[in-house]
């Protein structure tokens, strides 16, 4: 049991706001010099013994002062900063954040927590989990308790993300969330809304929407809340069978929007073949042919977007037709792609952003988006355009792809762990079986496909199994 277990909650909360007071001028002096000086010859052992406890126990008493005070001092943190240059700026213990130019914002900081007011620009946040940390925002607050996030403040008239066409409303703000979820409380008072990983949420005079991969997310209305505290074993079992019954809805949603997706701009297909009956991930010569007119680029990769690598576990494995060997091998061929791509991004990101600490820190997703963000515009319609004329035929393959751009490599090096997985996979259980778990899935449950030619809008959709 803990010193907190034993505490009552009114003992706790009196400890907590008891104030630790200095100890008297000169009092560290008189302890060492008490320490120092020889004893008198005249006193016994047994009281010379004593005198050292107590001495010992002021010096420990002591010690432990200027501990608890230093902690307490420590702790707390005031400033601002508006930066002309990208700066990154220590947000008390748990806390980073690096500040673009144009960006303002100001930090309090305490033994409560971390208050941050961000006015204006984009500023990137770091946040280890602990107490709590939020970001005020002329538009709401985003609350958290450890992620990896973006806010970007717009105060231009007219706003410059892709976003906002997708959610439909004059933006002032985006929150981008690359790792862990926040929580957005607009200024509306119509309650929080839970961003996840790979999310974003846009704000603005019409409100708040979510945007999952371009397309619109429930409003927060229609998000359920999370269980009470004191919710009963009962009342969960009743809330979590009512999701699965949604879920399954949703899913069968979507079977049937993407059964009837085989003409132009249908995009995904049902959830193993296109249109023509080819794997998904393998189109026709035909079909590849219309997607370079589309500068429309189709590819499946295996999870590899986490900060680890993903598990394949027995029900999942059994789901797929896996013998435990398989299963192995797999989870090796997983780990090992991971590895090669999240090696290849780092590359990239510090040809990019020069930042190593943020670099070794970030999930391949972070450094994704990153990398997405700061590309140049159109430079994604460039290199759909490009790839889909390789892919259909109509163009060769750049022989050195050291002088394309970040953004360029990293999409074709996305666009070749499909194949990558098949090949190390082939390598450690035939290539004729691991052709057959590839498509017998459907892929290997990522599945990306964008499309947009230059001087037009893109369109991105992503499944996950």
């Amino acid at each position: 049991m803990s010193a907190d277990d034993e505490l009552r909650s009114d003992e706790r909360a009196a400890l907590e706001a008891w104030s630790v007071p200095d100890p008297p001028d000169g009092f560290a002096d008189r302890v060492v010099q008490a320490m120092a000086a020889p004893a008198p010859a005249e006193r016994p052992p047994r009281a010379r013994h004593w005198r050292w406890v107590a001495v010992a126990a002021a010096a420990v008493a002591a010690v432990t002062l200027w501990q608890v005070r230093w902690h307490r001092d420590t702790g707390g943190a005031t400033g601002s900063a508006a930066p002309a240059g990208r700066q990154s700026i220590a947000l008390g213990a748990r806390g980073v954040a690096v500040a673009e130019a144009g960006s303002s914002l100001s930090w309090t900081i305490d033994g409560r927590g971390a208050a941050i007011a961000q006015s204006a620009g984009d500023v990137f946040y770091r946040v280890e989990h602990g107490g709590p940390f939020r970001v005020e925002t002329p538009h709401g607050t985003v609350r958290v308790t450890g992620t990896c996030f973006r806010v970007e403040v717009e105060t231009m008239k007219k706003p410059r993300w892709r976003d906002v066409a997708a959610a439909g409303i004059g933006a002032a703000l985006v929150v981008t969330v690359y790792e862990g979820s926040v929580l957005f409380a607009g200024k509306d008072g119509g309650g929080e809304t839970r961003v996840a990983a790979g999310q974003k949420l846009v704000a603005g005079p019409d409100g708040s929407k979510l945007v999952v991969d371009g397309e619109q997310a429930p409003a927060a209305e229609e998000m359920p809340p999370a269980p009470e505290a004191t919710a009963s074993r009962e009342e969960l079992l009743q809330r979590d069978a009512q999701q699965r019954a949604e879920i399954a809805q949703l899913r069968a949603k979507v079977r049937e929007m993407a059964s009837g997706a085989g003409g132009p701009g249908g995009d995904l297909g049902d959830l193993e073949h296109d249109a023509s009956g080819r794997p998904w991930f393998d189109p026709s010569k035909d079909e590849l042919v219309r997607f370079a007119k589309e500068c429309r680029v189709r590819y499946d990769l295996p999870p590899v977007m986490g900060t680890e690598p993903f598990t394949v576990g027995p029900r999942m494995a059994d789901k797929m037709g896996l013998t435990a060997d398989e299963t192995a091998a797999m989870n090796r061929v997983i780990a090992s792609v991971h590895a090669y791509y999240l090696g290849e991004l780092r590359k990239l990101y510090m040809e990019v952003v020069g930042d190593a600490s943020r670099a070794d820190e970030l999930s391949p997703e972070a450094l994704w988006s990153e990398l997405r963000d700061k590309s140049p515009p159109g430079e994604e319609e460039r290199a759909n355009q490009k790839i889909a004329q390789e892919r259909a035929g109509l163009a060769q393959p750049p022989a050195n792809l050291s002088g394309l751009s970040a953004v360029e490599r990293g999409m074709r090096l996305q666009a070749g762990l499909g194949d990558r997985t098949e090949r190390e996979l082939g390598a450690a259980l035939g290539p004729e079986r691991a052709r057959a778990m590839r498509e017998k899935n459907g892929g290997w449950g990522m599945r990306s496909q964008m499309a947009g030619c230059p001087g037009k809008e893109s369109d991105e959709d992503q499944v996950v199994r």
